[in-house]
């Protein structure tokens, strides 16, 4: 069984997987790496270090989303 643990996400707990980058943590949620801005535990960061970047317990997300539109 996949091991777990909270994160808050835009001030909701939730559970993601162990070792989960925050690439995999948007991919869970649906949001495209393209079109998302994540501040973690405070800090921005850029898109092309979401696949590096580890999210453990008790990090904070905060994550936005551009829409498009006319």
């Amino acid at each position: 069984m996949a091991q777990t643990h909270w994160v808050v996400i835009n001030g909701t707990s939730r559970q993601v997987a162990e070792r989960s980058s925050l690439a995999a943590v948007l991919d869970s949620l649906g949001i495209s790496c393209a079109t998302a801005v994540v501040e973690h535990n405070g800090v921005i960061v850029p898109r092309e270090q979401f696949e590096a970047t580890a999210v453990g317990p008790g990090d904070r997300l905060e994550l936005v989303r551009f829409m498009g539109g006319g």
